[in-house]
């Protein structure tokens, strides 16, 4: 009777812990399935303003995520959020520059540790700098960017659960033990490739695929970067109000370094 019960408890355990992640997967793809008709509807209409007011949201609620991850609620959030709304309507690099110059004021004042103004670049300046990307190189660029973070996650994860630890037993990075260079590799391969040939139209062949390739590794780089932060919190994800994906840093990590890489390949001319 003891072992009928105790397989009964385990089978009941295994049926819990399966529910648990199909209801995960299910909120994952729905949400998913959202943000992707919302950036659609955005990139069809291309309207400066809606687009202003798109980063200005994902700037407050990210900055307040940021400021979550790095100090707890405070100065930094509320002139992270007050800057995202100023942004809609004036040029973003003079935005960056006065809010930067007034939150250092603020935070000298205050004497508030000079940490403190890290929550004032991230994710603030990279959404300024892709703002003035979109600004002077238009949706298609932005497109392009979004594309190359998305296909080296996915490739990354493709090839992670095909080839992980297969070849290369070590970790891909300290920060982020769970993945490997197997991963990683395919997944700047594929973005490399794909992106390649989505971005045709902006360069020639030899171009599309280096740029592309750099774009890729600057967007492993911002994965890693957020991946660090949550390290130094103790927490999974940095949010909660994207239901299956964490929070909106979650989602944007690898985008925002995308966005200042563009943004530096716009201010050299070769964009």
């Amino acid at each position: 009777m003891k072992e009928i019960r105790k397989k009964l408890e385990l089978q009941w355990k295994i049926w819990k812990e399966r529910w648990k992640r199909e209801k995960e997967f299910n909120k994952r793809i729905v949400t998913s399935v959202g943000l992707i008709l919302l950036l659609l509807a955005v990139a069809i209409i291309n309207n400066p303003y809606l687009m202003g007011l798109l980063f200005a949201i994902i700037n407050g609620f990210g900055s307040w995520e940021s400021n979550r991850l790095m100090y707890g609620e405070g100065l930094g959030f509320r002139l992270a959020v007050a800057g995202g709304v100023i942004a809609i309507f004036l040029p973003p690099v003079a935005v960056a520059t006065f809010v930067l110059l007034v939150g250092a004021g603020l935070v000298a004042y205050f004497r508030k540790p000079i940490g403190e103004l890290g929550i004032l670049f991230y994710p603030f300046v990279p959404l300024m700098a892709g703002l003035d990307l979109y600004k002077g190189s238009g949706i298609g660029v932005i497109g392009w960017l979004v594309a190359l973070g998305i296909l080296a996650d996915v490739g990354a994860y493709v090839f992670g659960k095909l080839f992980g630890r297969q070849f290369i037993s070590r970790p891909f990075s300290p920060t982020s033990p769970n993945k490997s260079w197997e991963g990683v590799i395919g997944g700047v391969g594929v973005a490399t490739i794909v992106g390649g040939l989505i971005s045709l139209p902006f360069f020639p062949i030899y171009l599309a695929l280096l740029f592309s390739f750099f774009g890729a590794v600057f967007g492993v780089l911002g994965d890693l970067f957020e991946s660090y932060l949550k390290r130094l919190a103790g927490v999974k994800d940095s949010g909660k109000i994207l239901p299956g994906h964490g929070g909106v840093l979650d989602r944007i990590d690898s985008h925002l370094f995308l966005l200042m890489y563009g943004w530096g390949l716009m201010i050299l001319g070769l964009i």
